[in-house]
């Protein structure tokens, strides 16, 4: 029977690197699973909100009463607030119908969402950083950084306008700031709430 020290040879030090590769390759891709649900889930309860309000002629009173009871259903779970919930139906809103956006919703998470609808009311600005984002792994505060600089403001939109066209990003601006992405806190690999 082979002891601890007799395994640690070069062959079991790479299989090793290769199962360890394969779990941190797992936990992003559950990761991102997870937040394209989310996201989906936010998408919907903003579409939802606002159906009601133009079918059922809801008023505002509507968000507080649902934050209240979904907190009652989901102790614990965060997200909820009645100010989510606003947000929700702002980003069903200001990105609903958007041929370019609409898309996109997927690609980066919540908190970076709420970062871009609060500081870009312009849609090319929104696309620009979004796809930034997703491209160069750009964490909240990152972003936040970049959008405080007015990046955006250095490159020209018309030479990526067109939906089949993607914006092209000097290196300087997405590898400068690269970080390894973190599971998000609703996503252990082991457990996914």
């Amino acid at each position: 029977m082979n002891t601890s020290n007799e395994i640690i040879k070069p062959d079991y030090l790479q299989f090793l690197a290769e199962i360890k590769e394969r779990i941190y390759h797992s936990r992003h891709e559950a990761a991102k699973a997870v937040n394209r649900e989310i996201i989906q889930l936010y998408w919907d309860i903003g579409h939802s909100i606002t159906e009601k309000q133009q079918s059922a002629g809801w008023g505002k009173s509507v968000v507080e009463t649902l934050a209240n009871d979904l907190q009652k259903e989901f102790p614990g779970m965060s997200g909820f607030s009645a100010r989510n919930i606003w947000y929700m139906q702002q980003f069903y809103a200001e990105y609903h119908g958007n041929e370019i956006l609409q898309p996109l919703v997927g690609e980066i998470s919540w908190s970076k969402h709420l970062v871009i609808m609060s500081k870009c009311k312009d849609m090319q600005e929104r696309q620009f950083y979004i796809r930034a984002t997703k491209k160069y792994g750009w964490t909240k505060d990152v972003l936040t950084h970049h959008v405080t600089l007015k990046t955006y403001e250095r490159y020209d939109p018309s030479a990526w306008q067109h939906t089949a066209c993607r914006p092209r990003f000097p290196k300087r601006i997405g590898n400068c700031c690269l970080r390894p992405k973190k599971l998000p806190k609703n996503c252990r690999f082991s457990s996914i709430n």
